[in-house]
């Protein structure tokens, strides 16, 4: 059994309540950052997916991403981890917090 992984990047805009991104069940969310891409606009997420798990197409596991900025409002329960705190080039603070499902009952995949 091989202990390599891969860390990919994911782009997830900054807007609506929640975002949800299929992850492997042994995949780590590490850091987040302001877009190369889309700054201002978007965050970049690095998740850690073992190399074993790269190809899974059906993964069962959805990390649920909810994006704040300073001062408004969050859900403990819908957002019990903390990520990171992004701050932009033109200023704007962003706060990610995250937490897993294994269901995509009720919810709008992105």
């Amino acid at each position: 059994m091989s202990n390599t992984f891969n860390v990919f990047r994911y782009s997830i805009p900054v807007v609506g309540p929640e975002f949800f991104v299929p992850v492997s069940p042994n995949s780590v969310l590490l850091s987040v950052a302001d877009s190369r891409t889309d700054p201002g606009r978007k965050v970049d997420v690095w998740v850690r997916v073992p190399k074993s798990d790269r190809y899974a197409t059906e993964t069962g596991r959805y990390a649920v991403l909810c994006i704040r900025g300073t001062g408004h409002d969050v859900e403990a329960e819908d957002a019990p981890e903390f990520l990171g705190t992004v701050v932009t080039a033109v200023g704007l603070v962003w706060h990610v917090f995250y937490r897993f499902e294994t269901s995509t009952d009720g919810m709008a995949i992105r």
